[in-house]
């Protein structure tokens, strides 16, 4: 819940000289509150999504904070997708170079198969782009298993030419829940850091 660390999390920002993050559950139901403020006051912005539904959601929302000063621009879908929420950006992090990165939230009391669908569907739509791609996020699938669900996930994966980056628990009963997702040719992951 990022309302109740956000100087946690700003003070680590800090200390990383971190660019940029993704953030899931952020709890937010509003773009411009107290946590925005205190986020604006340290020279980072979020650009976010808040949850969809309080009453079904008990988290939910995603964010990407970045520094101010990073030349970013939104990219929406034409297409609203049900199974989970997305926040994409294009970022210019030098002249030149872009990336697009987006943040991903997998709605638990929306049907896996439809996630299947609407996320392949995103994937057709930012596939084509030149862009170096980085998406990461809290999928709700146990990717350390080979259970169907981990398997059909990665199939969509390959169907894209994308590779998942984390190989370690990221949940507190030892799921693999996170991702780190780049197409297969970027190679340039190398530091993964959970707060």
């Amino acid at each position: 819940m990022l309302k109740n660390k956000i100087l946690e999390v700003i003070s680590a920002f800090e200390d990383t000289d971190t660019d940029f993050a993704f953030i899931t559950e952020t709890w937010l139901t509003s773009q411009n509150n107290k946590t925005t403020a205190i986020i604006k006051e340290h020279d980072y912005i979020i650009k976010h999504i808040i949850r969809n539904d309080p009453d079904r959601d008990r988290g939910g929302g995603v964010g990407i904070m970045l520094k101010k000063d990073i030349t970013n621009k939104t990219l929406k879908c034409k297409k609203e997708f049900t199974s989970f929420q997305h926040v994409t950006l294009q970022i210019t992090p030098n002249q030149n170079e872009k990336l697009t990165i987006m943040c991903v939230y997998r709605l638990l009391y929306v049907p896996i198969s439809t996630f299947y669908t609407e996320f392949a569907e995103l994937m057709e739509i930012f596939s084509v782009s030149s862009d170096k791609l980085i998406i990461a996020g809290d999928i709700n699938i146990h990717m350390e298993t080979q259970e169907t669900s981990a398997r059909r996930f990665n199939e969509i994966l390959d169907m894209f030419g994308l590779k998942q980056h984390i190989q370690v628990p990221t949940h507190y009963q030892g799921h693999t829940i996170d991702v780190v997702i780049t197409r297969n040719s970027d190679n340039n992951i190398t530091d993964i850091t959970k707060c």
